[in-house]
């Protein structure tokens, strides 16, 4: 396991955790200063721009992990595979759970679309 940080005045603005194998590295985890002043200069980017030469430096395989979040595609040249999520409950409560997590999901877009639909209010 590695970690990279930048640092500012010994405060980190950006983390990355990385696993090492013998053939590749696996980005396990990133995080980031919650101060946009610090995000103007994306610290995210610029650690990976580190990373990634010492991964090309010992030509390495890199698994970034499911997801299409523009760095992994910027570094993938576009290339991503979509994945699907299966829940498949073995009791009754876990049927249930299911069952009210979507109806939750279909009420949230119902009233998502409700919204977009609505004429915005005039100023008085």
């Amino acid at each position: 396991m590695r970690i990279y940080t930048i640092e500012i005045d010994k405060m980190p603005i950006a983390l990355k955790l990385a696993a090492y194998g013998v053939s590749h590295l696996d980005l396990i985890i990133a995080a980031f200063h919650p101060d946009p002043q610090y995000a103007k200069y994306s610290p995210g980017f610029v650690l990976d721009e580190f990373w990634m030469k010492i991964v090309f430096e010992k030509r390495l395989n890199v698994d970034f992990g499911a997801g299409s979040e523009p760095y992994k595609l910027f570094w993938s040249r576009n290339v991503k595979n979509d994945l699907a999520n299966y829940r498949i409950p073995d009791t009754l409560a876990g049927a249930a759970a299911i069952h009210l997590w979507r109806l939750k999901r279909r009420v949230s877009a119902h009233l998502a679309e409700r919204r977009k639909r609505q004429p915005a209010p005039v100023p008085a």
